[in-house]
């Protein structure tokens, strides 16, 4: 005996997923069917995949960007997807190009940590066999992307294959299913450490708002904020016109959005703002300084009335 199939309305309930609470408090962010399509499939669109694409991953299911990169959007698009295990990825993690070398695959995401990491991890003897020439896009999604990292990576693998303009970004979050924004490969402004996250896709408006005010025309540094019609039905504050503050600092330029940072993280020092990724970021390049293994913080001063700027880092 079966029982009937209960065919759902695209207003129901597809899933539940509990924010990081990197930017704030742990939330509840319920997805629908409508958001959840919606969602994957704009984003699809502006990254190309279809029914030939190849998605190669070692992201672990139970975070969203492995569940959206690695199942919805494989089975919106009707397109394979070969997945190895993280922590086999994490002892060995030239077996992802292996994997994608394999497969053909086309299109990869990770965070920003994984760029240095395999670059660090890799050697040119290990890829001997391997063949990148396959990816369009590898994406960085999550954390701020920062340049020097893309344009190591990008130098040291172009030479097995990885295309010019391949590594990309992302700016995503689990409140609006997944995607926001997507670059067109890597780029900067002159002087900045962070990438830019590219364009909002289809459906996505953002605004930054400081003390109040929209600054996004002015490219004033502020409270990055959305609204599109995959935004989860319950994450607090959408006052401000319908838009859902993220918790993360940023500005627009040329219709592209930077993110330079958590605004619970971020802290003023002498007057000036100090954002801990970015110098967190510098230490990585000081000499016997473990990349990664660095963290910048706020000491405040009732003597001097403001904080000094505290760093710990492992040598």
């Amino acid at each position: 005996d079966i029982s009937p199939v209960s065919k759902p309305n695209k207003d129901d309930l597809a899933f539940i997923q509990l924010s990081s609470g990197t930017t704030g408090n742990v939330k509840i962010v319920e997805a629908t069917h409508k958001q959840l399509i919606e969602n994957c499939t704009e984003y699809g669109n502006v990254i190309g995949i279809n029914k030939e694409s190849r998605i190669v991953s070692w992201l672990p299911l139970y975070h969203d960007m492995g569940l959206i990169t690695s199942v919805f959007l494989p089975v919106i698009f009707g397109c394979k997807v070969s997945m190895i295990p993280t922590f086999n990825w994490l002892q060995n993690p030239v077996s992802l190009f292996e994997k994608i070398s394999q497969e053909k695959g086309t299109h990869v995401w990770m965070p920003n940590f994984a760029f240095s990491y395999m670059n660090s991890k890799i050697t040119d003897e290990s890829m001997a066999s391997v063949d990148l020439s396959s990816l369009n896009h590898l994406i960085s999604c999550s954390e701020p992307t920062f340049c020097d990292d893309m344009l190591k990576f990008e130098n040291k693998f172009s030479k097995f294959g990885l295309k010019n303009g391949a590594i990309s970004n992302c700016y995503a979050m689990a409140e609006n299913i997944f995607a926001v924004t997507q670059s067109n490969g890597i780029k900067s402004l002159e002087g900045m450490a962070v990438a830019s996250c590219g364009k909002a896709i289809p459906g996505v408006s953002i605004l930054i708002r400081k003390d109040g005010k929209d600054v996004t025309s002015t490219g004033g540094i502020g409270d990055i904020m959305i609204k599109s019609s995959s935004m989860s039905r319950k994450i607090g504050d959408n006052d401000f016109y319908g838009y859902y503050c993220t918790g993360d600092l940023g500005f627009m330029s040329n219709d592209e959005l930077y993110v330079v940072g958590r605004d619970k993280d971020c802290f003023t020092s002498f007057g000036n703002n100090v954002y801990p990724h970015i110098v967190e970021q510098s230490l990585n390049n000081i000499l016997n300084v473990i990349p990664g293994r660095s963290c910048c913080f706020n000491i405040p001063s009732q003597d001097i009335g403001t904080n000094r700027v505290g760093v710990l880092v492992e040598t």
